[in-house]
């Protein structure tokens, strides 16, 4: 009768109200837990070792934590822009924080940029003028508690994001550098490009796969994660992972 009444809408709110506590019980274990960010790293690292990547590689993904690396990630010698590359093809988006905790990286700058950032400016007292108006806005958001307790929630969540894509960026580039070598011969032909945009989606399938896909389309999972074992995700998908590793590396897993 009480769905009779409102069409379902008192059953959505519930729902609703429901999975935003779901995730932030889940933030709570995970974004904001410093150990649990520095597991994640660790066992991240493991997973280099099973996978064969050599620990170099992590000067590449390193560079997803700042501005300026990210723009050398879109410039990458043959492989051109990797950064992009990695986007395109869905390599970026799949992890705990995406698509479970529905994080979505969005800086503040890009929320609350000011029009000194869009416009020439013709002077310094421009220059000033617009500042000011930058730290006002700033100031507004952040002498509200709520509003303090947002920031620190994004911007732990974003180092959580970027701590995830450091690895898979690795990942890639490595499969990259490895693929290349089957098709070093075909450069300079019409074949190269195609050759070579398989081998980037066959690098994008590992990375993605590597380090927790946390895409499930299972439904049975998906109703688990959101009620009864709200982390079986992970365990859903490092399963494989280690009875892969144990198959054809048993000295590793050892």
């Amino acid at each position: 009768a009480w769905m009779q009444e409102d069409g379902g809408e008192g059953l959505r709110r519930t729902l609703v109200t429901y999975r935003g506590l779901n995730r932030a019980w889940k933030k709570a274990k995970t974004v904001w837990n410093p150990t649990v960010h520095a597991n994640n790293t660790t066992s991240n690292f493991v997973l280099m070792d099973f996978l064969d990547v050599p620990y170099s590689y992590v000067k590449t993904g390193i560079k997803v934590f700042t501005k300026k690396g990210r723009e050398e990630l879109r410039d990458i010698g043959e492989y051109g822009d990797l950064y992009g590359d990695m986007q395109r093809l869905g390599v970026l988006d799949n992890s705990l924080v995406t698509k479970e905790l529905g994080f979505k990286s969005k800086t503040w700058a890009d929320a609350y940029k000011d029009k000194i950032l869009d416009q020439e400016l013709v002077s310094p007292e421009d220059t000033i003028e617009g500042s000011a108006r930058i730290a006002e806005k700033m100031w507004k958001l952040a002498k509200s508690p709520l509003n303090a307790v947002s920031w620190a929630d994004r911007g732990l969540s974003e180092i959580y994001q970027r701590e995830d894509q450091m690895f898979r960026i690795a990942l890639y580039h490595h499969r990259l550098d490895k693929g290349m070598k089957n098709i070093v011969n075909l450069k300079g032909t019409a074949e190269y490009a195609r050759a070579l945009e398989k081998v980037k989606r066959g690098a994008a399938e590992e990375a993605r796969r590597g380090f927790i896909n946390y895409h499930i389309e299972a439904p049975a999972i998906q109703f688990m994660r959101e009620t009864s074992n709200p982390f079986i995700s992970y365990n859903y998908r490092i399963m494989p992972l280690l009875a892969e590793t144990a198959t054809l590396r048993p000295m590793k897993f050892a």
